[in-house]
């Protein structure tokens, strides 16, 4: 038990390391995508759905709607953008276009990657740990049957040393 748990404590701050990594990934990821995706407001062309439920008899709160935009350069630009359902023509929506001028998603924050950094740390540790104690748990059962099954031959040894004598 204690090798498992110094162990334990001797990943910490390898996981810690690896979250850290992780953020920092994925941080200078969203500055890139900071630097080549612009914010602009589409205008929807159709009504947005009710509801849509999908295979599994969810629903969902967004739909690809038709809509209109301004591209960086002033020049109008159409396609479908993700708006709330239930938004009735002529709603505006927050949209992201890259450089080229199609619709992506927003830019990764700073809150999602530490968020990833947090989640891959303590997952990370938490799946290893949980791995070391079942390691732990199987040799010691391994250990106790050998140890069982050691004395069960020598009661039988001394039950046969104990009937020679005895007779």
């Amino acid at each position: 038990m204690v090798v498992v748990l110094s162990i334990g404590l001797l990943l910490l701050p390898i996981m810690l390391t690896l979250g850290s990594v992780i953020y920092a990934d994925i941080s200078e990821k969203g500055q890139e995508q900071g630097r080549t995706r612009h914010e602009a407001v589409a205008v929807l062309a159709e009504d947005a759905p009710d509801a849509v439920v999908t295979v599994h008899d969810n629903t969902t709160s967004t739909s690809k709607v038709s809509a209109e935009w301004r591209l960086p350069n002033g020049t109008a630009a159409t396609g479908l953008v993700r708006a709330d359902n239930g938004l009735k023509a002529g709603a505006k929506v927050d949209i992201w276009l890259d450089d080229e001028g199609r619709v992506v998603e927003a830019p990764v924050t700073s809150t999602d990657a530490a968020a990833a950094g947090v989640m891959t740390a303590a997952f990370g540790w938490v799946t290893v740990a949980g791995l070391l104690t079942l390691a732990q748990v199987g040799i010691h059962r391994l250990l106790n049957r050998r140890r069982y099954r050691a004395w069960s031959l020598e009661w039988e040894r001394a039950e046969r040393d104990w009937n020679k004598r005895n007779h």
